[in-house]
């Protein structure tokens, strides 16, 4: 009681009680009740008009606990009303909101690498349109490129293969590689696909699929 009363002289009554109830909320998270911190963290952002810094500490509170639990299509939510309320709040320091904005990333990136191992391609390439914006790691832009593939988008399969080539570490740029040669093959580039398997290191070429694509290039390379 005191503290609130504290809190609303200090920052207006809606501001007031959003700290309150921040400071309830953190309380219980700290003792292992997760559904009622997540309920008075919304209620700060929901049924009060806090300062948008405090606003960004709530989502970014909820953000957490998603991610902790593995509701990651959640998370990316509140991640992303954590940055957008971070940015309202032009003077308040940065480091909250460039900490919002690595979990974020870190959701999204854990996020599109469970529907990929899912098989659930659809959702995988949803999602990168969702968040085009977030930094998605190489390794990520290979499962979406793959994603495209495996659904018929050949174009944007080629343009995100092509990125993923530029970015992925030489050790993982076979299976991208791979898909170039694949897509080559699809439209009658021959010459094409040979060029992309001929960039693959030796081990790779032990693979299966590599020896498939190297039997319909035939002596072209």
């Amino acid at each position: 009681e005191n503290f609130y009363k504290i809190a609303v002289e200090v920052l207006g009554k809606d501001g007031g009680e959003a700290a309150a109830n921040m400071a309830s909320a953190e309380f219980k998270e700290s003792h292992g009740d997760e559904p009622g911190a997540i309920k008075l963290y919304k209620s700060v952002t929901e049924d009060t008009a806090p300062p948008p810094n405090i606003a960004g500490a709530a989502f970014l509170k909820i953000g957490e606990i998603y991610r902790k639990s593995e509701r990651y299509d959640e998370a990316v939510s509140s991640f992303k009303d954590a940055v957008s309320s971070f940015k309202k709040a032009q003077d308040y320091n940065g480091m909250r909101k460039s900490n919002a904005i690595t979990l974020l990333e870190d959701a999204v990136n854990t996020w599109l690498g469970i529907l990929y191992n899912k098989g659930a391609y659809r959702e995988v390439v949803s999602a990168y349109y969702e968040n085009k914006k977030v930094g998605i790691t190489p390794e990520n832009m290979l499962h979406i490129a793959n994603s495209f593939f495996k659904l018929g988008l050949l174009g944007e399969a080629e343009n995100m293969y092509k990125i993923a080539v530029a970015v992925l570490r030489d050790s993982q740029k076979n299976e991208a590689y791979m898909g170039i040669a694949k897509l080559a093959l699809q439209k009658g580039d021959i010459k094409a696909a040979g060029s992309a398997i001929s960039m693959m290191d030796n081990n790779y070429k032990k693979n299966e699929s590599y020896l498939d694509i190297e039997t319909a290039v035939g002596d072209v390379y």
